[in-house]
Order: C-alpha cells, then structure tokens, then sequence
C-alpha cells in the first residue's frame, strides 16, 4: 500500500532531524493543507542546506586534490634535480 500525503505529513516531523518543538508545530497544524505546506517548507529548507554542503565538499576535494598533486610535481622535480646534479 502507497503511503498517503497524511502518512508522510505525520510521518516526517516524527523521523526527521527536526527539533520536538518545530516537529510538534507541524503536528499540531490540524489543516492537510497547511500541514503540507510546512512540511514542504522544512524539505526545501533540508534540500538547500544539502545542496550547499555538497558544494563545500567538492570544493574541498578539488582544492586536496590540487595541493597533492602540487606536492607529488615538486617532490618529482626536486628528485629531477638532485638526479641531474649527480650527474654532472
């Protein structure tokens, strides 16, 4: 059985990282609709956050993948120079 818009209306401020007291404001809305409506709110407001920590972490992961292959060129240039000195 398909969960109804009032299955999930419930069943989201109980299951979610919502604090008691938002949760129980949404609970205590006795309009579907409007019930809905914050419901609806708090997912975008989820949607944004996750959205924006998605981008941090790229940005994290290309800037640590910049430094170490910045690291792993110097460190083979460093070993190009000490090579070619022994070798004069």
């Amino acid at each position: 059985m398909l969960p109804t818009p009032a299955d999930s209306q419930t069943w989201l401020p109980q299951t979610s990282k919502l604090k008691i007291e938002e949760s129980q404001k949404i609970l205590e809305v006795f309009d579907p609709i409007e019930r809905l409506e914050k419901v609806s709110d708090y997912l975008s407001k989820e949607l944004e956050l996750s959205t924006v920590q998605a981008k941090i972490q790229t940005q994290a992961k290309e800037e640590m993948s910049k430094t170490q292959r910045e690291y792993f060129l110097r460190e083979q240039l460093r070993a190009i120079k000490v090579r070619a000195w022994r070798y004069r």
